[in-house]
């Protein structure tokens, strides 16, 4: 487990150095905001009312669910229990680097952005991309690259963001596959 720990500091302080400059850490804060994501939210939510019309209220049902469900694993089972440091807070680590964005005393494992961003993509994904579209997929990309962000700004660790993006796929997935033909019955 200390090799894991020490390879996630590396990792972390080697993105730090090399994918960091003037311009592109305004891009990184601003693209793990969940506000900049407003208008994808409306298009989707806008998307499912004009799919699924009289039914639309059983996809908000399923995105709501599913958010909740993987914040709550994410942010009060897990985080409240492994009680990691962010890489910002974390006593003698955070001298190596300079946070982007103001650091919360929250603890950081696992990414709750990464989750909850995943556990959308991935709820969309596995109930909705016959209907959506081909281009769905863009999702994960889209979910990833945020979690990918998180790191970047300086609260969370690489291995924060893998697990919870693994969490997440598997809240949407099991979302999916269970709530989804009891509301819908398929």
């Amino acid at each position: 487990m200390d090799y894991i720990l020490e390879l996630d500091h590396q990792w972390f302080l080697w993105l730090q150095e090399h994918c960091r400059g003037s311009w592109i850490d305004y891009f990184y804060a601003l693209w793990r905001d969940k506000l900049f994501w407003t208008p994808l939210y409306l298009m989707l939510i806008f998307n499912l009312i004009l799919i699924y019309r009289n039914q639309f209220w059983r996809c908000l049902i399923l995105i709501i669910l599913t958010i909740t469900l993987s914040d709550q694993i994410s942010s009060t089972l897990i985080k409240k229990t492994v009680k990691r440091a962010r890489p910002c807070n974390e006593v003698n680590f955070n001298e190596q680097f300079e946070p982007i964005i103001q650091c919360s005393s929250a603890y950081s494992f696992p990414s709750s952005h990464a989750c909850n961003h995943m556990a959308l993509a991935s709820l969309l994904w596995f109930s909705f991309a016959t209907v959506l579209g081909t281009w769905t997929w863009l999702l994960f990309l889209w979910a990833l690259s945020i979690g990918f962000a998180q790191i970047m700004v300086g609260v969370h660790f690489p291995v924060d963001v893998l697990a919870g993006s693994i969490i997440g796929l598997s809240v949407g997935w099991i979302i999916s596959r269970w709530i989804k033909p009891l509301l819908f019955k398929v």
